[in-house]
């Protein structure tokens, strides 16, 4: 059961488990595959790239063309993102259910109804403060109002108490009467609700991806294996050990 459920990103390569690392790094280096796009084999004061095949470039064109697409669509492709993230993290937990003995649909709800409850028992603790505050709030609203209420008077008092000279007296009193005054009643422009309008359909559209986003995580952790399979025979046999190194890192 724990070989079938392993993935390629989860093997080491072959060429790297011959030799021990620390024991022959140049034997181990020896046992590397070659490099893509590089032909070790040119000669000195030659190019030193091996031409692209004719898969090499369909895959190259099709990165380049789904790189900009997904920067087209980035609005719409963000929860997927998530998604992703929320895979990367539920994925071992399935995996360590699935070494011992679960099927891997009933392992992937185990995870879920785990996770569903520790979201709500964290927004529980966070929210629920944050709630009874704003609700507070609300409730003193009126006695704060009440209070500001007081505050201007008791300036307004003052102000009237003071000794000012009738100059400067008018002068503030121009100002603050200035200050209070509208001029041409405010005309409304309707272009101001085509942006209100874009801005509500692409929440819209979000709300949509986030509530697809449980079904659609389910089924690439269900499918995981297999997918990780293909995408491994998709790549080209020189670029295998560089891509999932660099997978590994990042």
């Amino acid at each position: 059961m724990e070989d079938s459920d392993r993935s390629a990103t989860d093997r080491e390569p072959a060429q790297a488990g011959k030799v021990p690392f620390e024991a022959a790094p140049t034997a181990w280096v020896a046992d590397l595959p070659p490099p893509p796009f590089v032909d070790p084999a040119a000669p000195s004061g030659t190019t030193r790239f091996a031409p692209l095949s004719p898969r090499v470039a369909v895959l190259i064109g099709a990165a380049i063309v789904l790189g900009v697409l997904l920067w087209m669509a980035r609005d719409a492709v963000r929860p997927f993102v998530i998604g992703l993230l929320f895979v990367y993290l539920l994925d071992p937990p399935v995996r360590w259910l699935t070494r011992h003995g679960l099927r891997r649909t009933l392992a992937i709800v185990v995870v879920y109804v785990v996770a569903f409850v520790i979201v709500i028992e964290a927004l529980n603790l966070t929210l629920a403060p944050l709630a009874n505050e704003i609700i507070r709030f609300a409730q003193d609203l009126p006695s704060l109002a009440a209070q500001l209420q007081a505050q201007i008077d008791r300036l307004t008092e003052i102000y009237a108490s003071l000794q000012l000279p009738d100059v400067v007296r008018d002068w503030i009193d121009s100002m603050i009467a200035g200050s209070g005054q509208g001029g041409a009643p405010p005309t409304i422009d309707v272009g101001i609700f085509f942006p209100v309008l874009s801005g509500a359909g692409s929440v819209i559209g979000a709300l949509f991806g986030y509530l697809l986003l449980p079904v659609w995580v389910f089924y690439l952790l269900k499918d995981r294996v297999t997918l990780t399979t293909q995408f491994d025979r998709s790549l080209p046999p020189a670029w295998r050990f560089d891509v999932w190194a660099i997978l590994r890192i990042a």
